[in-house]
């Protein structure tokens, strides 16, 4: 299997295969992973032939190139491949044969030696984890190859920088390195970590890690140099889901990508499955059946989650739906039920009668942050002129959420007093239905009591 025989190149050097999988899966039941290239027997597919056709041999890595288009690490076939915009399987890279050669030539003439990783600098070029020649390679828009970084310890996961360079995450040297055109290969970290896999840029600045050996996702702040805990204890297991990602178990997450709203999914490969970090740091599947082992994650340019499923040797894509990113932004109110002077009342913008000629109505907008803190502006009139019971300072007020399991809390103070909320999100409506669930007598109804607040989302702010 896969991580044995890597584990057995660390331990005694010699020159065996650098693989992929983890253990078996049960086939998709849901119908939800659709086959991007492989026909889930492992071989050596004919070039040319429709992507479902042509058989794949542990499929290590999968990468993105300048036009859009899947690349493959076909890891135990020793070549690198892309997927056309027809799904018709082209070579990229490498004779089929382990070895290595072709420095200068044509790419698809060129030797690899167990590729690992793969995918595209700012310049279109393509880089490819040359990982038992410990080198990365670079394929130019005219298909010729050459090294870019050699003296390297069996480099695996590799991310353009944006800026020329590239972080690579050396496994078999347990570091973290990045190398510039100017400064050449330098250390970013060579510590707390056991034999990394993978990495990804954040757009908050962090570079993420995928720490196999050490069963965490870890990442390190490029600007102070700060290594944090993104999810896992650091033991080998399955749990956590619905909970904080640092106190949940990975088994030898082997990949990591950061989706455009900063949402991090991993490889749990071990796990056979998916998973996904949410900005607010609660961790849950995002696609739990049908993987074995897989060992790489990424979007493609229309938002789809794309599968190195390593242990079928297949490269798949999920078409279902991912959890949704559940509540941040900014929201206004709809509506708001309560008690008002002893009698139930249903308020909204526009206002209600309430007796006497008079019209109450509550309005305004609460903000949710996705570090945790709200922000809410909520006022009542009476007939449009503000009403007694915002009297005090209490229309403008700030806090911060919690998250337990799947359910959602926050306090708001109110009228001089803390009141507990719980609320439900509905993706559909994009709406939060906020409920007081406050218990019963803790705080006294003089005048009103706000019971239920229903907002819905500013769709300008996501």
């Amino acid at each position: 299997m896969k991580n044995i025989a890597r584990l057995a190149l660390l331990l005694v050097a010699v020159a065996m295969i650098w693989g992929c999988s983890d253990g078996d899966s049960d086939q998709d039941p849901t119908n939800e992973l659709v086959t991007v290239a492989g026909t889930g027997l492992e071989g050596m597919g004919i070039v040319g032939n429709p992507g479902p056709q042509t058989a794949l041999a542990y499929p290590s890595g999968i990468g993105i190139d300048a036009d859009g288009r899947v690349l493959i690490a076909d890891f135990k076939n020793h070549r690198v491949l892309r997927v056309d915009d027809n799904g018709v399987i082209q070579l990229v890279a490498g004779t089929g044969k382990r070895g290595f050669s072709g420095d200068g030539a044509l790419a698809i003439e060129a030797e690899l030696s167990f590729p690992c990783g793969v995918t595209a600098d700012k310049d279109g070029g393509i880089l490819i984890s040359d990982t038992n020649n410990h080198r990365i390679r670079r394929v130019d828009r005219e298909g010729r190859i050459t090294t870019l970084v050699e003296g390297l310890k069996f480099p695996e996961g590799v991310a353009d920088d944006g800026q020329g360079g590239i972080y690579i995450a050396e496994a078999g040297g347990h570091r973290i390195s990045h190398w510039t055109p100017e400064g050449g290969l330098t250390t970013l970290r060579d510590t707390d970590l056991v034999s990394p896999y993978d990495v990804a840029l954040h757009p908050d600045g962090r570079l993420i890690i995928a720490d196999y050996g050490g069963h965490q996702v870890l990442a390190i702040d490029l600007e102070s140099g700060t290594l944090s805990i993104v999810a896992g204890t650091g033991k080998r297991g399955f749990s956590g889901d619905n909970g904080p990602a640092t106190l949940a178990r990975l088994a030898g997450p082997q990949g990591v990508t950061v989706a455009p709203d900063g949402t991090i999914y991993i490889a749990d490969t071990g796990n056979h499955r998916v998973r996904m970090v949410r900005r607010d740091g609660t961790i849950l599947t995002a696609v739990g059946d049908g993987l074995s082992g897989p060992d790489q994650v990424v979007f493609d340019p229309r938002g789809e989650l794309v599968i190195a499923d390593t242990g079928h040797h297949q490269v798949r894509k999920f078409i279902g739906s991912l959890p949704e990113e559940p509540f941040f932004g900014r929201y206004t109110v709809v509506q708001a039920t309560g008690i008002f002077e002893g009698s139930q009342i249903t308020s909204s913008p526009e206002g209600v009668d309430v007796g006497d000629g008079r019209r109450l109505a509550i309005s305004g907008e609460v903000t949710f942050f996705a570090n945790g803190n709200y922000l809410a502006d909520l006022t009542i009139t009476e007939d449009g002129n503000p009403h007694w019971l915002t009297e005090g300072g209490f229309t403008r007020f700030e806090g911060s959420y919690r998250v337990d399991a799947t359910q959602l809390a926050m306090e708001i103070p109110l009228w001089g007093a803390t009141k507990l909320f719980s609320w439900s999100w509905d993706p559909t409506s994009q709406s939060l239905s906020l409920k007081d669930v406050t218990p019963e007598g803790d705080i006294p109804l003089i005048h009103g009591d706000v019971r239920d607040i229903q907002l819905t989302r500013d769709p300008t702010e996501r």
